[in-house]
C-alpha cells in the first residue's frame, strides 16, 4: 500500500505541474527510490511479487510521464498555431470581423478598428449593423434571418461592393466578402472588408476627364463644322 500510495503522490505531482523538466526529474527520482525500496525491503518477503508491483508502477509512472510530455508538446504546438494567426489576422491589411448567427460581433482585427473608428471593445457584443447605416442597418438581421431559413445567399459567398459607417458617422464605400463557418451546432459569419474610397475617387476622376473629353471632342467637331 505504501508503494501505491507514493506512486499516487507522484502522478498527482505530475499532473499538477507539467513542465517537461519537472515531469522527467520527478519521474527519475521517484523511479530511484522505487528501485532503492524494492532492493532494501522487499514487499513481505514475497521477493517476486515486490518486483512485479514495483515494476509495473515504474512503468505507469514512465507512461504517464510520456502522456504528459506529449500533451504538453501538443498544446504547445496548438498555442504556437492560434499565435501565429492571430498576429496574421491581427496585421492583415483588410478588415476582418467575425459575427455569430444572430449577427453578434465575435472579433476585429486592427484593420478593422482603423477602418470603422472603433475599437474592438467597443464592438464585440454588439450587433454588426452599428457599422451599418440605413436603410443597410435595419435591413442586415432580416437578410440574416431569411438565409438561415432559406438558404438564400445575396453576399454569403459571393462579395459584393457595399457602404460602410464610421464611428464619427460618415460614410464610406467598401468592398464586402462573406464567408460561413460551421463549428459544431454553431455558424460563424467571416466579413472582410476592403475601404475603395480612394479607387472611388480615382474612378470619379477619370469618368470626369472622360466626360470632359467628349465634351472638347463635340466643340471641336462643331467648330470644324463650322470652319468647313
Amino acid at each position: 500500500w505504501a508503494d501505491w500510495i507514493l506512486y499516487s503522490g507522484l502522478m498527482l505531482t505530475l499532473l499538477w505541474v507539467p513542465r517537461p523538466v519537472v515531469v522527467v526529474s520527478a519521474a527519475s527520482a521517484y523511479s530511484v527510490l522505487i528501485v532503492l525500496g524494492m532492493i532494501l525491503s522487499p514487499a513481505g518477503g514475497d521477493w517476486e511479487a515486490g518486483l512485479f508491483n514495483r515494476t509495473l508502477g515504474i512503468v505507469a509512472l514512465w507512461t504517464l510521464a510520456g502522456l504528459i510530455l506529449l500533451h504538453g508538446r501538443t498544446q504547445l504546438k496548438l498555442g504556437e498555431s492560434e499565435s501565429r494567426l492571430r498576429a496574421i489576422v491581427q496585421t492583415a491589411t483588410d478588415a476582418i470581423l467575425t459575427i455569430d448567427e444572430h449577427g453578434i460581433v465575435q472579433s476585429m482585427n486592427g484593420a478593422a478598428e482603423r477602418i470603422f473608428g472603433y475599437q474592438a471593445a467597443e464592438v464585440v457584443g454588439r450587433n454588426v449593423n452599428t457599422l451599418m447605416p440605413e436603410p443597410y442597418r435595419s435591413e442586415h438581421d432580416q437578410y440574416i434571418e431569411r438565409y438561415l431559413r432559406t438558404g438564400e445567399a445575396r453576399i454569403i459567398g459571393i462579395g459584393r461592393e457595399a457602404v460602410g459607417r464610421r464611428k464619427d458617422g460618415t460614410i464610406f464605400p467598401l468592398d464586402l466578402s462573406v464567408s460561413e463557418v460551421r463549428l459544431d451546432e454553431r455558424r460563424l459569419f467571416t466579413g472582410i472588408v476592403r475601404d475603395i474610397t480612394q479607387r472611388k475617387k480615382i474612378e470619379e476622376q477619370r469618368d470626369q476627364l472622360a466626360r470632359t473629353v467628349a465634351e472638347k471632342n463635340k466643340e471641336l467637331e462643331a467648330i470644324i463644322y463650322v470652319a468647313s
